[in-house]
């Protein structure tokens, strides 16, 4: 039994829950001897009273202890306190890559290629001493404040011998994040923390978690990532012996995350959110609306001149006597020029002139996110339809026609329609909600709450 001012080997001073799992507690504590904050992890007293775990455990606390990477949260500590066993750990000043998608639902490719990058350099250095970290997810990837994304909690890593905290044929880990062949019982490998990861960018990318083999293209549920993604992440959720390595797949998953910012939308300016984490603590902060490229306002700014300039170069032309003045008036200069096109004026005398439209503007980045984020909720409709449990068919129809309405409010650029439809959207939703089974009313507010924060950007 642990209370809160309980100091563990007169060193470890217990301060405050910061979480709690199957498997263990996890407190923000004061190091008494070294006068610093650290996160004790203390194991449930179930799994403490098992000698044989308990020696299982403490030789991969001792292994991880030896890892030192800025992409991992270091261990300090491993002992026991009048029948309590903890580890000792790095505190990260910061949030959870779950906080920060719970709050945005989805990141930009641009926002989440550095995260990748860290924590996979991180299974890296695991994967060649032999370790597998066998339970990678956004719960235990920290975003600290300063500095790179970490990966933590190692409770479930083992290395490539005969040590594991499991019997033989058992899988262990999160469901959702478990590679099919860990469900079968085979032993966990690196490539398995490759799935992970896999499922990890997916998810933070498209705002769902893959629930299918093989689960949809990422293009397909969010429209305006493009392409470049699919065929990365169709590998890493593949069978295993087709995955990359993890530096591989992370260094496939960068290069598309800038040719995607070099395209028609530019990322997101990194998340500027503050707080802290419990390894833990939930923290704040919002990613700004993205905007159009430069590049682009200039080509449509460009074009709209020459147009411009075509049509009253044609009007004077073709005005009853000619321009008025013996000469011409002097045309002004612009920043931007472009030869002026040759237009023949109609053989009818009657026949007025027909200047060519002017191009509709892209989408800003923003109403691009919007847009996906429509088409994600989209598909999370289309999933929970039908069987027992499920969504009824004309209520279904009754979802899409207003995510249909926000859609073309944001097509048109109406933001406080694009809200307005979105509130009721949001309304509808958690009222169908209700009468759905198991997760299904999770996922279908989630889906709609994730429209609303995305058009309010706009």
């Amino acid at each position: 039994m642990t209370e809160l001012g309980q100091t563990l080997d007169d060193r470890y001073r217990l301060d405050a829950p910061l979480g709690s799992g199957g498997m263990a507690t996890v407190y923000r504590a004061w190091d008494l001897r070294l006068d610093r904050p650290v996160a004790v992890k203390i194991l449930s007293s179930d799994l403490a009273a098992d000698p044989s775990f308990v020696a299982r455990f403490r030789q991969e606390a001792r292994t991880m202890a030896r890892v030192h990477h800025p992409s991992i949260v270091t261990v300090h500590d491993v002992n026991e306190s009048d029948g309590l066993l903890y580890i000792v750990m790095e505190l990260v000043e910061g949030e959870s890559l779950a906080d920060r998608l719970r709050r945005e639902h989805l990141l930009s490719p641009e926002a989440l290629a550095p995260i990748l990058s860290s924590v996979a350099s991180g299974l890296a250095v695991l994967h060649e001493l032999g370790l597998v970290h066998r339970d990678v997810k956004p719960h235990n990837i920290l975003l600290p404040t300063t500095g790179v994304a970490k990966l933590a909690d190692f409770g479930l890593a083992r290395d490539g011998g005969t040590s594991s905290l499991t019997l033989p044929g058992t899988a262990i880990g999160t469901l959702g994040y478990l590679a099919p062949e860990l469900l079968r019982g085979a032993p966990a490998t690196p490539a398995s923390d490759v799935y992970a990861f896999g499922v990890v960018a997916y998810e933070a990318l498209t705002g769902q978690r893959p629930a299918d083999a093989p689960p949809p293209a990422p293009s397909t549920l969010a429209s305006w990532l493009g392409t470049g993604f699919d065929r990365p992440l169709s590998a890493a959720l593949g069978p295993s012996s087709g995955r990359p390595t993890i530096t591989a797949l992370a260094d496939i998953l960068v290069d598309a995350s800038d040719e995607w910012a070099s395209g028609d939308g530019t990322a997101a300016e990194p998340d500027r959110g503050t707080g802290a984490t419990t390894v833990i603590v939930p923290g704040a902060g919002t990613v700004p609306p993205r905007a159009v490229r430069p590049g682009l306002l200039v080509a449509l700014l460009a074009a709209a001149i020459l147009i411009l300039g075509g049509f009253v170069a044609w009007s004077l032309a073709t005005a009853p006597g000619g321009p008025p003045g013996s000469s011409p008036t002097p045309t002004p200069s612009a920043s931007i020029t472009a030869p002026t096109p040759t237009l023949t004026p109609s053989s009818s005398p009657t026949a007025s002139p027909s200047p060519t439209p002017s191009p509709t503007p892209a989408p800003s980045t923003a109403a691009q996110i919007a847009l996906g984020t429509v088409d994600a909720y989209d598909t999370t409709v289309a999933g929970l339809q039908g069987g027992p449990g499920g969504l009824k068919g004309k209520d279904a129809k009754t979802l899409t026609d207003l995510a249909g309405q926000v859609r073309a409010a944001v097509q048109r650029g109406d933001a406080r329609a694009a809200r307005d439809a979105a509130a009721r959207l949001v309304d509808q939703s958690g009222k169908l909600a209700r009468e759905l089974a198991g997760d299904a009313a999770s996922r279908l507010t989630s889906a709609a709450q994730a429209v609303q924060q995305a058009v309010a950007g706009l």
